[in-house]
């Protein structure tokens, strides 16, 4: 009674084994999981590691073998590379745009829409509702609502359809317009455009031409001021008619729908440039260790701030406040500024050392085959040089034989004096050969 409870058993004896941990939604080894934040809609800023665990409740914890904490360091390694990507992702933008601005807008250009469409569809002009088809697969199933700029409270729920269920409607002419609202899609994790079908609503307000009377002349009488307020009361009274004002919120509604349209395919456009340069940041630092990538992750603002302060100098101008915050990176700005990995640096050594001993065995090569020519060259002497004669005259090539063999004597010859008397020698053998050669001919002509 009352004592402290018995110590848990020791782990291996009896009862289950303790449940591995749950897998974490930010592993770098999945890609999707890595461009989450893009696909999400999620702001790409600082997302800080997970935090290191208390060292007493670890303590406590069961021990666990060492391949399931070589598996568990492995993850909270994946885990931080994932945040540091997704941090750096945050500092760079697409030619396209950015993400959050754009989600902005086309947000800002919807909740202008709506009013329109509220005000349509209150009025019983149009009857509206979202097209089924429209619908992201898995998404949520909350009804869209039209409500007057913030009034939430007043909001209109519409249905849902199938176009199948009204085709009848549709094919008879009774579409007014189909118009789109962005929103975010929590649950199936994408943006969409919810299609918004109009219908010809119960007191849709027949056409009427256009108020084309020409305003009175006003000369400072009292007649013509009176007929210049007749005139406006006649104006007026046009315009509060329902098919002038039905006109009139239905052409901004258009208006507006082509901003929001437009706004939703810049951020499809800037979705898939955010994710091949996350896929090419991936691809960049890959040979990068989690120190080296959170080293380059920290210089960011440093560089950032560098820049800004150079900027001023050489221009005059001071920049603060969203100027600065404005500022986005582009993948060539990291790649310049980053500095190389100690793998990358490795490696590069290695090439430039294999580089360099490829050369030396290249030049060494050629030392050797230029040795080789030197010894293979035949060396002229007085003595072959007459028996190379002799072979000759049966061909007739003597005159090769004497420019070869006193080219050959001459680029030999090193000293002036030898190179003189080689000259003269060579000569008196072609006269006393020339001589020979005539006196045959004589011969053979007798």
């Amino acid at each position: 009674m009352g004592g402290p409870p018995p110590p848990p058993p020791p782990p291996g004896m009896g009862g289950a084994p303790p449940p591995p941990p749950a897998a974490s939604a930010a592993q770098a080894a999945d890609p999707n999981d890595l461009f989450a934040a893009i696909r999400g809609g999620l702001k790409l800023k600082k997302v800080s590691p997970p935090k290191e665990r208390d060292v007493k409740a670890a303590l406590k914890e069961p021990e666990v073998s060492p391949e399931e904490k070589a598996r568990l360091a492995k993850q909270k390694e994946e885990e931080e590379r994932s945040a540091l990507l997704i941090e750096l992702l945050g500092h760079m933008e697409t030619s396209s745009g950015n993400l959050e601005e754009l989600t902005v807008k086309a947000a800002k250009s919807t909740s202008v829409a709506r009013g329109f469409i509220y005000t349509l569809h209150r009025r019983e002009f149009v009857d509206a509702f979202r097209s089924k088809e429209s619908l992201p697969e898995g998404g949520r199933k909350e009804p869209a609502q039209v409500y007057q700029g913030i009034e939430v409270n007043r909001a209109i729920k519409l249905k849902d359809r199938s176009e199948t269920e009204v085709k009848d409607v549709m094919e008879s002419g009774g579409v007014v317009a189909r118009v789109h609202m962005y929103r975010f899609d929590d649950k199936a994790q994408t943006h969409t455009l919810d299609e918004i079908v109009m219908l010809k609503g119960r007191l849709f307000p027949k056409p009427l031409p256009p108020f084309s009377e020409p305003a009175p002349v006003k000369d400072g009488s009292r007649m013509a001021m009176n007929a210049y307020d007749a005139w406006e009361a006649r104006k007026d009274e046009y315009k509060s008619r329902d098919y002038f004002q039905f006109e009139l919120n239905f052409k901004k509604l258009m208006d507006q729908d082509i901003v929001t349209v437009q706004q939703m395919k810049k951020l499809e456009q800037t979705q898939i440039a955010m994710r091949r340069m996350a896929e090419s940041l991936s691809k960049q630092f890959e040979h990068y260790t989690t120190p080296e990538l959170k080293e380059v992750v920290e210089s960011i603002p440093k560089q950032i701030k560098e820049f800004r302060e150079k900027l001023e100098e050489q221009s005059g101008v001071i920049l603060r406040g969203e100027a600065l915050e404005s500022i986005k990176l582009t993948p060539a700005f990291i790649m310049r500024n980053s500095k190389k990995s100690k793998a990358l640096v490795e490696a590069e050594a290695a090439l430039q050392r294999a580089a360099e001993e490829e050369a030396r065995q290249r030049e060494e090569e050629e030392r050797v085959k230029g040795l080789h020519a030197v010894v293979d060259t035949p060396v002229w002497t007085y003595k072959n040089l007459l028996e190379r004669v002799a072979e000759a005259k049966e061909t007739g090539a003597i005159e090769k034989v004497w420019e070869q063999a006193s080219q050959q004597i001459l680029s030999d010859e090193e000293d002036e004096k030898e190179v003189i008397m080689t000259t003269r020698r060579m000569q008196r053998l072609r006269t006393v050969h020339a001589g020979v050669k005539h006196r045959g001919m004589k011969f053979n002509e007798v």
